[in-house]
């Protein structure tokens, strides 16, 4: 599916289905997959993007420019994520998830991870981050200019 400016689009999809999905300028993409769904999804300028993925699904998104990102990710999941510019992330990981994030400039980061999550982030300038972290988690971090990082961990 390609999707033009200011069009909207939403999809559901059942067991074991692909959706490949673009987005140009202010497109708003509202998804929901099911069991063993992977989801590949680029967001151009000023879109929002809201994703719920169940059950071993696999999710790859790329956002530009003042894009918002808001994903819930289930048990099992993957979840690999790359903010350009002003873009906020919410993430929630449930167990087993494995969580990937970069974020580059005044971008805030707010994360919370389960039981055996592994967390890997890097935060550019004036980068906001805030993690929680759960039992046997592993949590790597790096901050640059004028970053404040807020971590608890639990186990």
């Amino acid at each position: 599916m390609t999707c033009g400016v200011l069009g909207q689009v939403h999809m559901t999809c059942g067991v074991l289905g692909q959706v490949h999905m673009t987005c140009g300028v202010l497109g708003q993409v509202h998804m929901t997959c099911g069991v063993l769904g992977q989801v590949h999804m680029t967001c151009g300028v000023l879109g929002q993007v809201h994703m719920t993925c169940g059950v071993l699904g696999q999710v790859h998104m790329t956002c530009g420019v003042l894009g918002q990102v808001h994903m819930t990710c289930g048990v099992l999941g993957q979840v690999h994520m790359t903010c350009g510019v002003l873009g906020q992330v919410h993430m929630t990981c449930g167990v087993l998830g494995q969580v990937h994030m970069t974020c580059g400039v005044l971008g805030q980061v707010h994360m919370t991870c389960g039981v055996l999550g592994q967390v890997h982030m890097t935060c550019g300038v004036l980068g906001q981050v805030h993690m929680t972290c759960g039992v046997l988690g592993q949590v790597h971090m790096t901050c640059g200019v004028l970053g404040q990082v807020h971590m608890t961990c639990e186990g």
